[in-house]
């Protein structure tokens, strides 16, 4: 039983990981666009570039934060939760 929940573990987590790297790359692309098209409505005056990277630097730790938690801590805990209950309730 053991082996098989490892591999089962194991799989997850490099599921997990393509996934995490793919949507990392996803919302950067899409934050970056949100700012550039953001700078260019308001009309700000400065270096366009310096902007994005600001906005980007803003904002890199709670976009970490919420992709760990969405695309490692809820399926591995729904995991846990659904293994307990198939074998001991």
């Amino acid at each position: 039983m053991f082996f098989a929940l490892g591999r089962l573990v194991l799989m997850l987590l490099v599921v997990s990981t393509v996934a995490y790297v793919s949507l990392w790359f996803y919302a950067r692309a899409a934050q970056k666009e949100r700012l550039e098209r953001r700078w260019e409505e308001e009309g700000r005056p400065g270096n366009r570039d310096l902007f994005v990277q600001e906005g980007l630097d803003s904002e890199r730790y709670a976009l970490r934060r919420r992709l760990l938690l969405g695309v490692y801590a809820v399926p591995f805990t729904v995991l846990a939760i659904v293994v307990y209950f198939a074998n001991y309730a």
